[in-house]
């Protein structure tokens, strides 16, 4: 008699084997979202100055951040859409209920065709993971 961790898929290949291919895949994806934030690029020029996380909560100083974004955007606009492209793939591997909000996000950052590209890239290849590892 076969126990659950010898089960076999439709591929033959037993749960476990997949299981901790996913894990290692995400280990990997997890490894370079932090390895991107450590080498971010800095921010120049004036338009981020006394500009900070906390003014999310202040309604007159969101105009201020919004600005701070864009600059940094203008800037540095690989990294932000690489960095934009695996948060999101992050969250829909570890199924973390922010999609929708991460859709607006790049539909505010990013023209509609590019933002319909990168979000669905995200899902695409956030979602398998996902599924192996909640099997």
């Amino acid at each position: 008699r076969r126990g659950p961790r010898h089960r076999s898929m439709e591929g033959g290949e037993p749960v476990y084997v997949r299981k901790r291919l996913a894990f290692a895949g995400l280990v990997v994806l997890l490894g370079t979202f932090f390895a991107l934030l450590h080498s971010a690029p800095d921010i120049s020029g004036t338009a981020c100055d006394g500009v900070q996380l906390w003014h999310l909560v202040d309604k007159e100083r969101i105009p201020a951040l919004w600005m701070c974004a864009k600059a940094y955007q203008n800037a540095n606009w690989w990294y932000v859409t690489y960095m934009f492209l695996v948060t999101y793939v992050c969250i829909k591997a570890f199924a973390i209920p922010a999609g929708f909000t991460f859709c607006i996000l790049g539909g505010a950052l990013y023209p509609l065709p590019l933002a319909q590209l990168l979000t669905g890239l995200g899902e695409a290849i956030g979602s398998p993971p996902c599924y192996l590892l909640s099997g």
